[in-house]
């Protein structure tokens, strides 16, 4: 087994310790005692939060550290039938200046499900912004022969998805001030469906971006889609050709969950997905070791046999520490056994799973069931306590030590009564938590807001 890690198909580790689940695989204290380390009075976080848009619908953001502290934050727009992408920057991390509107006019967005905004940051600086859109007069051949799914349906939802969607890039060298044009990254014709794009910078400073990918699904096989990958080496100017992340594998993955993409300078790129195997919605990874010219068979990191015979539109979350471990959490209503680390939960409930592996050494710890919920987003600390956020009755954030000894905490940040959906959150280097999500303003809008609050005083 010393030789499997030049292939993640070998990555039996990653497993290993999923069929059995108890709350023994963290130390989880009471949970009075929980709320009462959180020192948090009320339901509300202990950060400031701040509403950051007034005029229109916005949705789906995208929070990430500001290099020399603060924030940037991409999210959608949609103002009647047009829709755009929007970038805003704080130097504090709480006040956000005006935004730069970085789509074309003629874009249509692909706002279904967990489809948004995705953003990265260089050493150099350079910010990466990805999105999907497309033509809303030129539905794709998809569209024509399978129908739009029901989840872009309802009275505050997106409208039916545009066709031709394609994947876009967009970079600023002036710290968000200005961006460039929109370029393309998938690089077949116009016409198949390409969404949830995720985009990454590696140390060299290379842009990779990964999405869902429908160009060989066909007549027999509707809505047969991949994990694709394009690498570019001169800063998102041009792009290699596309790689198919999942060749490994002959049968397609879960068409409508978003995927997530992680790089770390030693482990290589990992990229996780919901897959598809008969109707089995477990999540898969696969890892490039060669700067992703190629990708090893996909492998499950759970085994909850979730079965499904539709989309569960919940995409998985990676972040890496600084040590080299990979954190990950995601969704399943598979066979989890045991009680969440914190909150109630019933068996008919999404779960909201963590693990934390190292692929350097082929180590895993057991698979944690964090909470009931879903969308759970990660962000790791410089110390290697991992966050976590996800929907349930509200917004809830949880931190997960890397000490095992100390127990889970988790607080609330957005009313049930406001439908808080879609979270985003960072961590900063000087040790500041960023969150954002959507939420109902008093008119009945969708509206972005923001939380900021130190990491250690908030949870100690």
């Amino acid at each position: 087994m010393g030789a499997a890690l030049a292939d993640i198909g070998h990555l039996r580790w990653l497993v290993a310790a999923v069929l059995i689940l108890t709350t023994s695989c963290v130390s989880v204290q009471d949970r009075s005692a929980d709320r009462e380390r959180s020192h948090v009075p009320g339901p509300l976080a202990a950060g400031p939060i701040r509403q950051v848009t007034s005029e229109g619908e916005n949705v789906k953001p995208f929070i990430l550290a500001r290099p020399g502290g603060g924030a940037y934050l991409a999210w959608a727009r949609r103002d009647d039938d047009r829709t755009s992408v929007q970038f805003a920057v704080s130097r504090d991390g709480a006040e956000f200046g005006q935004p730069v509107c970085l789509s074309a006019d003629g874009m249509h967005l692909d706002l279904g499900a967990e489809s948004g905004p995705h953003a990265a940051v260089g050493r150099d600086g350079a910010i990466h912004v990805v999105w999907v859109a497309g033509l809303a007069k030129a539905p794709s051949a998809s569209h024509a022969k399978h129908g739009h799914s029901s989840e872009s349906r309802g009275r505050k939802g997106p409208p039916r998805r545009p066709g031709n969607l394609n994947i876009y890039l967009a970079t600023s060298r002036d710290a968000g001030k200005t961006f460039s044009a929109p370029k393309k990254v998938n690089d077949d014709a116009d016409g198949p469906e390409h969404r949830f794009p995720t985009v990454a910078v590696d140390a060299r400073g290379a842009v990779c971006v990964a999405w869902l990918d429908k160009r060989n699904q066909s007549d027999a096989r509707p809505d047969f889609a991949r994990v694709y990958l394009a690498r570019s080496t001169d800063g998102g100017r041009t792009f290699a050709p596309n790689v198919d992340a999942t060749s490994g594998q002959e049968h397609g993955i879960c068409h409508c969950c978003k995927l997530t993409l992680a790089i770390h300078p030693d482990a290589g790129i990992f990229i996780a997905f919901r897959d598809a195997l008969d109707d089995v919605r477990d999540i898969s990874i696969v890892r490039s070791q060669n700067n992703g010219g190629t990708f090893g068979k996909p492998e499950l990191i759970e085994n909850t046999r979730w079965v499904l015979p539709g989309c569960p539109m919940d995409g998985p979350s990676l972040a890496f520490d600084r040590a080299g471990n990979l954190h990950a959490v995601w969704m399943t209503r598979g066979n989890v056994r045991g009680a969440p680390a914190v909150g109630p939960a019933t068996e008919d409930e999404s779960k909201v799973l963590y693990r934390r592996f190292d692929p350097q050494k082929q180590a895993g710890s057991d698979l944690l069931f964090l909470a009931a919920g879903s969308h759970p987003r990660v962000a790791v600390d410089a110390a290697g306590d991992a966050y976590v956020v996800w929907k349930q009755d509200g917004l809830h954030l949880a931190q997960v030590p890397a000490n095992a000894t100390r127990g889970v905490q988790r607080m609330q940040v957005g009313l049930p009564e406001t439908a808080p959906n879609y979270p985003s959150l960072a961590t900063t280097p000087e040790g500041r938590l960023l969150v954002a999500w959507q939420q109902q303003d008093a008119e009945d809008r969708t509206q972005i807001m923001t939380m900021t609050s130190g990491l250690r005083d908030t949870w100690e």
